[in-house]
């Protein structure tokens, strides 16, 4: 018995790309911002070069998220020519590690969607978890209380002096020293107590709070509250 061998042969011709194509290249693709405080925008500018032998046509430059812009400062790039490409990014509000792509989408053939990278960790100088104390709920007759943790950014010898009640709504207990060794934190815990004996309705109080920081040496809290009765009716 003779076996039949398969005799068809791949034709199928591989792409050519031509040697005067574009091709788009950036020497410094990922930037880290590292540390950087919260507040104000970060921006950082991307140095791309067209290293093909045709101009290169900038379609369009997008991000992955709508706290990060960017733009070229220009829709053509001829060959062995640069352009840049500034991405910014908005820090207010957002704590912690990030990473954003930047895509550039163009006519090399090559890589029609090229990607860079941009990372940060936005710190505050003061982070203050809750920023805003609510103590909604509270039965009438039972104490309700809630603990504020104030934290200095890495490496900052924060040391919280005081913290006191400005109308007597609430009763701020004793400055807990605390140290995050993870993060290279320090800062304080400091307990806020509604008591029993406050009146059935709402209230408002704020916690002014002294620091040895001298960038912010005063630090206020707003608390926002209600006692209800234990018996409640309907319509008042």
């Amino acid at each position: 018995m003779v076996l039949a061998q398969n005799t068809s042969i791949n034709t199928a011709t591989p792409t050519v790309v031509s040697t005067d194509a574009p091709k788009i290249y950036c020497d410094q693709p990922n930037f880290d911002f590292q540390n950087v405080e919260e507040g104000g925008d970060i921006t950082h500018l991307f140095h791309i070069v067209n290293q093909g032998k045709s101009a290169l046509i900038i379609k369009s430059v997008t991000t992955s998220c709508g706290c990060t812009a960017a733009v070229e400062d220009k829709k053509e790039i001829p060959p062995q020519a640069s352009g840049i490409i500034t991405a910014t990014y908005h820090t207010r509000g957002r704590l912690g590690h990030a990473t954003k792509i930047i895509t550039v989408a163009s006519n090399d053939p090559v890589t029609p969607s090229y990607q860079m990278k941009l990372d940060m960790t936005v710190v505050r100088d003061i982070d203050i978890q809750p920023d805003r104390v609510y103590l909604y709920n509270t039965q009438q007759g039972q104490a309700q209380t809630v603990t504020v943790h104030i934290w200095g950014k890495p490496d900052l010898l924060l040391k919280i002096l005081s913290a006191q009640s400005a109308n007597g709504a609430v009763i701020v207990g004793a400055v807990t020293p605390k140290v995050d060794q993870a993060t290279h934190r320090c800062g304080a815990a400091i307990p806020v107590t509604v008591p029993a004996t406050r009146p059935v309705g709402k209230f408002t109080d704020t916690i002014k709070v002294q620091t040895n920081y001298d960038k912010k040496p005063e630090l206020d809290i707003d608390v926002l509250g209600e006692v209800v009765a234990k018996l409640s009716y309907s319509p008042h």
